[in-house]
């Protein structure tokens, strides 16, 4: 009710009273559309991120309703990279942005830790990666490609591109 009333502030504190409002994908959906409403896209970063790799479905349909150029242009751009066929994929978007803009994973880095599952695993193995090649950790870093390569061949082979 309160988001729709574009009641933002009030909202954001209502939700912060729901238990594990961040590990249950529709409040942390609501707190991202508040973050978004109050601070734009770089304030909704993190819990974009974290709902899209929780559930994709709501991350996607949150997507549609945020006006952000920079996200509709991600989104294109994830879409044609891994040829989406439907939002279960979006899933893996935190992954993909991680290679396609390795300026995000700062943003990455402000999440918090999930439910371990397989596409924010390979996300933060990503994140990792890129550290380690910045600091020149070659034998560190080709074990860590073949992890990737095990995770996610799509995504490795689009990481290996932009080496």
């Amino acid at each position: 009710m309160l988001l729709r009333a574009r009641e933002w502030t009030m909202a954001e504190d209502a939700i912060t009273k729901i238990p594990s409002w961040r590990r249950v994908p529709t409040p942390l959906a609501w707190m991202a559309e508040a973050r978004f409403a109050l601070g734009g896209i770089e304030a909704a970063w993190p819990l974009l991120i974290e709902l899209s790799w929780l559930n994709a479905s709501n991350f996607g349909k949150l997507a549609l309703r945020l006006d952000s150029r920079v996200l509709d242009g991600l989104l294109r751009n994830f879409q044609s990279a891994i040829a989406a066929e439907d939002d279960t994929e979006l899933a893996w978007f935190a992954a993909w942005l991680s290679i396609a803009e390795p300026a995000t994973v700062a943003i990455l880095r402000q999440t918090q830790q999930g439910q371990d599952s397989l596409p924010e695993r390979t996300a933060r193995l990503i994140a990792d990666l890129l550290g380690l090649e910045r600091q020149g950790r070659h034998a560190e870093f080709v074990e860590l490609r073949k992890k990737l390569r095990d995770l996610h061949a799509e995504l490795f082979a689009l990481y290996m591109l932009s080496r």
